[in-house]
């Protein structure tokens, strides 16, 4: 579900991207008797993430880029923020993997 959430929220709003698995997440918690924290924390994590990845992902990118247009008259395409975001998105995924959904304890 992360994996979507992230690819989601590259191209739309990271609450929209939430909202849209926060359902799906719910009922697995609910499925499996474990606490709703340990998915929908995840997430909302990898909104974050998958945000960072394209122009349109976050209002930070949005606001660099019009920045750079007033500056320099070239502003940043859709993809050009993606070899960094991805490096970032997925070092967040192998934490969030590995050490990060141990330390949700709620």
């Amino acid at each position: 579900m992360s994996g979507i959430t992230a690819f989601f929220s590259a191209f739309m709003n990271n609450v929209g991207a939430v909202s849209l698995l926060m359902p799906m997440a719910i009922r697995v918690s609910n499925r499996s008797k474990d606490l709703p924290s340990r998915f929908l924390m995840p997430l909302a994590f990898a909104s974050l993430l998958g945000g960072l990845t394209t122009l349109i992902g976050t209002p930070p990118n949005i606001i660099i880029s019009n920045f750079r247009q007033q500056e320099s008259g070239e502003p940043f395409h859709m993809f050009d923020f993606t070899s960094v975001g991805l490096g970032i998105a997925v070092a967040g995924f192998v934490f969030i993997a590995l050490v990060g959904w141990r330390q949700i304890r709620f």
